[in-house]
């Protein structure tokens, strides 16, 4: 998530490049990992986004893998941090932060 921004920035910087990008890891994961991130925030949300999961079984993309194969291409070098690791800080460092009746 703080990737996107440093993206951002790295774009802001380097002018001459532009285009569409997709963001992420780079590396295949299960669309629903986020909920991993959750758990390890210490948040009683899980159970929330577990019961709104099976309400939306059927519509849900539960593979995803970010090609950042033009990204890459243009010399941004920004690392990305796995989903779970970055849902948690920003449950941490955000929204309990805001809400600590999360």
């Amino acid at each position: 998530m703080k990737e996107c921004v440093d993206v951002l920035w790295w774009l802001l910087n380097n002018r001459e490049v532009n285009g569409i990008f997709n963001l992420g890891t780079g590396r295949p994961g299960p669309g629903t990992i986020s909920s991993g991130g959750l758990c390890r925030a210490g948040t009683p949300a899980q159970d929330r986004l577990h019961r709104d999961a099976r309400a939306i079984r059927g519509q849900y993309q539960y593979f995803t893998e970010a090609r950042m194969d033009k990204l890459r291409a243009q010399a941004a070098r920004v690392p990305f941090i796995p989903l779970e690791d970055s849902v948690g800080d920003y449950v941490r460092n955000h929204l309990l932060q805001a809400d600590p009746y999360l």
